[in-house]
């Protein structure tokens, strides 16, 4: 019988005992990090899906997370709604309706724009039938083209005089609203019931969005297992000790808060410490991240400013 050789155990240090990365995106963790911001911008989605007859416009910043505020939403509703979710804009404005059809339907319209709507309106008066309400939710918004919102509110208002109202929540960044404010929108902008801004995170949520990333990516080592979305844990050790305020700090004066950047600097920084065989974060793990990211030279100066071309280039990571 020929003997296999067992793999060898694994030697290496992970930084505060964890298992794996925690900052980097993991599909396998269902909880959603809530600051203040998106608690506020989740009770708009409420309300908007529940008893606004029009738009709703979500805007924030790129890395703030209202993509995964969004799907955190959409996830959370009943069977009383029909969601539609579109994040492909890029498109003119038949193409977005053929879209909204699919969604609706799963067939697809190649034929003229009259058919299109004849169908869609037919689709959408099937989703009340079923005493369901439709909701469209469209992410990216500010890449639609003045007519695609003004066909969006066409529809909007077609259905609102029938007594069949349809809520449209569109989400993006300040291009939106520079959008909006097109004179030739006027009509769409009277259409918007309510507006909210996603902010990005103060110096105290930045502590807590660390904790919170620490707890769900932690391994057995340092935490015991924890449920629900409340974070119900018994650790071993303080979250708040894992990592000091100095770590905390720098984190927040170089991210400006926007959780896409923390994500991005810590899991370099953990991966650093991690080939070092560091058990602790540490500042210098920061600033040798910081350097391989080209956030900083080698003399630890600042060689870019962190705008919106570098958020949206790096990948699109939800708060997980």
């Amino acid at each position: 019988m020929t003997k296999t050789n067992a793999p060898e155990p694994d030697s290496r240090v992970y930084p505060l005992g964890l298992k794996h990365n925690p900052f980097r995106h993991r599909t396998d963790v269902p909880c959603l990090f809530l600051s203040r911001g998106h608690r506020r911008a989740l009770e708009y989605l409420r309300r908007t899906a529940l008893s606004t007859h029009g738009f709703m416009v979500l805007d924030g910043d790129p890395g703030v997370g209202k993509t995964a505020l969004l799907q955190h939403f959409l996830r959370g509703l009943s069977d009383l709604f029909h969601p539609v979710y579109i994040s492909q804009t890029n498109l003119p404005a038949i193409e977005l309706l053929k879209i909204f059809l699919f969604e609706l339907t799963g067939t697809y319209v190649a034929d003229g724009e009259a058919e299109l709507l004849i169908r869609l309106r037919e689709a959408l008066d099937r989703v009340r039938e079923q005493d369901k309400r439709p909701l469209l939710v469209i992410d990216e918004a500010q890449n639609l083209e003045a007519a695609a919102l003004e066909q969006l509110r066409l529809l909007v208002s077609d259905h609102d005089q029938q007594g069949t109202p349809l809520s449209i929540v569109l989400s993006g960044h300040s291009g939106l609203l520079t959008r909006l404010e097109a004179p030739a929108l006027e009509a769409v902008r009277q259409r918007v019931q309510m507006r909210v801004h996603l902010p990005e995170m103060d110096a105290l949520e930045v502590r807590k969005y660390l904790n919170f990333r620490l707890l769900t990516g932690g391994g057995e080592q340092v935490f015991q297992p924890w449920s629900g979305p409340m974070l119900k844990t018994r650790s071993l050790r303080s979250g708040w000790d894992l990592l000091d305020a100095g770590f905390i700090q720098v984190v927040y004066q170089n991210t400006r808060g926007v959780p896409r950047l923390i994500n991005m600097l810590c899991e370099v920084a953990f991966s650093v410490a991690e080939d070092r065989g560091e058990p602790v974060l540490s500042v210098a793990h920061l600033e040798k991240a910081m350097r391989e990211l080209g956030w900083k030279d080698e003399e630890g100066q600042p060689t870019q400013e962190l705008t919106e071309t570098s958020l949206m280039a790096f990948r699109m990571e939800p708060l997980l």
